[in-house]
Formats: C-alpha cells, structure tokens, sequence
C-alpha cells in the first residue's frame, strides 16, 4: 500500500512539473513605501517584468530553473519504474528532495537579485 502511495504522489510531481513550464507559477513585486514600482513574473524561460501589461519587459533568462524543472519531473518518472528496487528508489528520491531545495533557494536568490537592481 505505501509504495502505491508514493507512485501517486512522484506521478503528481510530474503533473505539477509540467503544469509549471507552461504556467507562471510566482509574481512578486518590489515596492517603494506603499507604492508598488514593479510587478515580475517568473516564467519557464524568463523573469518577466508585467507593470505596464501592455507591453512585458524580460529582465532575465533563467535556464537553471528551466533546467531543474526539467530534471526533477524525470527523476521522480523514473523513480516511479524503479518499484522493485527499493533502494536505488529512495536514493532518488532523496537526490529529488535535494533538487528541490534548489529550485527554492534559486527563486529566492533571484528574488534578491532583481529587488536589488
């Protein structure tokens, strides 16, 4: 029963990988006093400066995120056909865990940067 549980949710990490390449999955802004100055969205590719919806700025590429976008939903895909083997699963799991914490890490580094500019 537990292995069938986690086959579920290593299949939701997939889903919701590719929901967010095509989503955009954060916006935050920058604010000066109660004034917002810029509102950024945070894409597959791209940080995407949206104030002005008229016309979007890109700000930046960000292939490292789109790279482990890419990586994770894998990892856990073939962590799902590892069932009968155990231990090379967890062990990839872990290494998904850790995956993870780079994507948030990375997003909060890259929240810094742009709020710096």
């Amino acid at each position: 029963m537990i292995q069938r549980l986690q086959t579920l949710y290593l299949f939701l990490v997939v889903v919701c990988f590719a929901l967010l390449s095509f989503l955009s999955p954060m916006q935050f802004m920058t604010t000066e006093g109660a004034e917002v100055q810029h509102l950024y969205e945070i894409a597959f590719l791209n940080v995407v400066d949206v104030t002005n919806a008229a016309q979007p700025l890109n700000v930046m590429s960000v292939w490292a995120l789109a790279v482990l976008s890419i990586v994770i939903p894998l990892i856990a895909l073939v962590s799902i056909f590892l069932y009968k083997k155990r231990i090379v699963q967890a062990r990839l799991n872990a290494i998904l865990q850790g995956r993870k914490l780079d994507i948030d890490g990375f997003v909060e580094k890259l929240k810094k940067k742009i709020q710096n500019k």
